[in-house]
């Protein structure tokens, strides 16, 4: 992950930087620009944040809140495909647009009264971003195939989000049986999850390199492609 950190840590300084705001109300940071750039600089910063979350996690064998974040990555990941569909060559769509909208609006009108705040957030729907995705790996899958994937991905990960009964007794088992609530070191899930942070780890420096063809780094975009094929011969990593 110390890879990855050192080159995200180069693509954000490629675009301009968060400036603190010294309101006595709220101080902050925020970037002066609400567009694509600063948009998936933050989606990767949660991606890599999540990852080294997800190692600390499967340390001490708390799968189930590995299955939360992984929720969050998958999310990050398309809304990054999604932003970059037709950037910077073409007009942003009304979604792009209205995703953004979403995405940089404050989360209180009035911070200092948080329950006399009134603004309402216009969400993207899913569907939409799965779309999208499948439209730009249509070369390589079909497109109904890809947003089939997008969405069980998505319902499947929601149930550790949510609390669903069938992902909550993953963690019921054992002689005699009992909820394991301090982890479930040395059971199967274990090893189910290291496959499962091998796939995401994967995602994450995809995700890094479609960041460098955007901002053309090129450098970092090499970098990141020598990496991902370590990473695939370290691994054993299947596309398929």
């Amino acid at each position: 992950m110390k890879r990855l950190e050192e080159i995200f840590y180069r693509l954000e300084k490629a675009i301009e930087s968060p400036v603190f705001i010294n309101d006595i109300k709220q101080s902050r940071f925020r970037y002066k620009s609400t567009g694509v750039e600063p948009a998936i600089i933050l989606r990767a910063a949660r991606i890599i944040s999540g990852l080294n979350s997800m190692l600390c996690l499967h340390k001490g064998g708390f799968v189930q809140e590995m299955g939360v974040i992984t929720r969050t990555i998958d999310e990050f990941s398309d809304d990054i495909i999604f932003l970059l569909e037709g950037y910077p060559d073409a007009p942003l769509t009304k979604s792009q647009e209205q995703w953004l909208s979403n995405f940089f609006q404050e989360e209180f009108d009035q911070p200092h009264r948080p329950l006399d705040s009134t603004q309402k957030r216009k969400t993207v729907k899913r569907r939409k971003v799965h779309a999208s995705v499948a439209r730009q790996m249509s070369e390589i899958m079909e497109q109904e195939r890809t947003q089939q994937l997008h969405r069980t991905l998505h319902q499947v990960f929601s149930g550790y989000v949510h609390g669903a009964a069938s992902n909550i007794l993953e963690m019921y088992g054992g002689k005699p049986p009992k909820y394991h609530l301090n982890g479930l070191r040395e059971t199967p899930r274990i090893t189910e999850w290291e496959k499962h942070t091998v796939h995401y780890v994967y995602r994450g420096i995809i995700s890094l390199m479609l960041i460098s063809i955007a901002l053309q780094r090129n450098q970092e975009f090499q970098e990141l492609y020598e990496l991902r094929t370590f990473f695939e011969k370290q691994t054993n990593y299947d596309l398929s």
